[in-house]
């Protein structure tokens, strides 16, 4: 999606009249100001293995982009409009001067002994088709014939036709009404002003944990390591809780419940003669496995820090 902005502009043109350049109209033209991408770059990006910090950037354009795609589509059928009346308005003064000059020629040909019938039947037919498409631009107004029902007669009515003008007008002025802060991009005095949706716009809370999981998995441990470690972490404990209850006297043993210490010294006892992938890798590198298994828990926590 593209966001654009809106300038108005002046353009001038020379007044026959006076035979010095004028502003003869102030236009609103368009150029990008923001280009947003789908939402779907999430995925891509998880699924090509880019670098976290740029998916989560492009997943915050795109984030962006969807909370500003109302107002963006207000914006471009506004312009729409705007455009098509500006070009319209364009075509138009052409085409009255151009019909000046058609009239001059049909005026100078029935004066004229030296044009053809022919050629001042084509100059007739240019007049008309001038004036056909100007009355398709500008709109116009007849009187005629319709049926009155309070009386019972048909009588003369005046009816308007609007032009392609009016009518992009109206459309114009309806997403003005509606959204009066579009009024600012034709230079109309407003005191409303655009919202900007974007601006607050963050990251939702499940894909946040997405881009965790990523960084976790490319830089720290998988899922499967994560739960190798919990292993190791959960062996180290028991270990440590055996060897804490070994301290105690029969006293404080006592006070156990008796089912609840037979599970406890049944537990203590299998563990002891169970040798775990820790009790072997604990043996080779002794307490930098503690060190690695604890740095690693630091750094899933930067991680998520830094990315929530």
């Amino acid at each position: 999606m593209t966001r654009y902005n809106y300038t108005l502009e002046t353009e001038f043109g020379m007044n026959p009249e006076t035979g010095m350049e004028e502003v003869i109209a102030s236009v609103v033209t368009k150029s990008v100001k923001e280009t947003y991408p789908d939402m779907d770059i999430l995925q891509r990006g998880l699924k090509n293995g880019r670098q976290t910090k740029t998916i989560q950037k492009g997943l915050l354009k795109a984030t962006q982009g969807q909370a500003e795609a109302f107002l963006v589509q207000q914006e471009e059928e506004w312009f729409k409009a705007q455009d098509e009346m500006q070009q319209a308005e364009k075509e138009l003064r052409t085409l009255e001067e151009v019909l000046v000059v058609e009239k001059e020629a049909v005026e100078a040909g029935e004066a004229s002994d030296e044009v053809g019938s022919d050629e001042l039947a084509n100059l007739k037919y240019a007049v008309e088709t001038t004036e056909k498409r100007i009355k398709e631009l500008a709109g116009y107004t007849q009187n005629e014939l319709a049926f009155n029902p309070s009386t019972g007669k048909e009588e003369q009515k005046e009816v308007h036709y609007p032009g392609i003008i009016e009518k992009a007008q109206e459309v114009r002025d309806a997403k003005e009404a509606q959204f009066e802060w579009l009024k600012a991009y034709r230079g109309e005095e407003t005191e409303a002003v655009r919202p900007e949706p974007a601006a607050d716009v963050k990251i939702s809370p499940d894909d946040v944990k997405k881009l965790i999981a990523h960084e976790r998995d490319s830089k720290v441990r998988n899922s499967e390591d994560t739960l190798a470690d919990l292993a190791k972490m959960n062996s180290l404990l028991f270990s440590t809780v055996g060897s804490i209850y070994g301290t105690l006297t029969s006293t404080a043993k006592d006070k156990i419940d008796a089912d609840t210490r037979a599970i406890i010294e049944y537990s203590i006892a299998k563990f002891a003669d169970t040798q775990t992938r820790a009790d072997r890798q604990l043996a080779e590198e002794g307490t930098d496995l503690v060190d690695k298994l604890f740095a690693r828990e630091v750094q899933i926590a930067d991680i998520i820090d830094e990315l929530k």
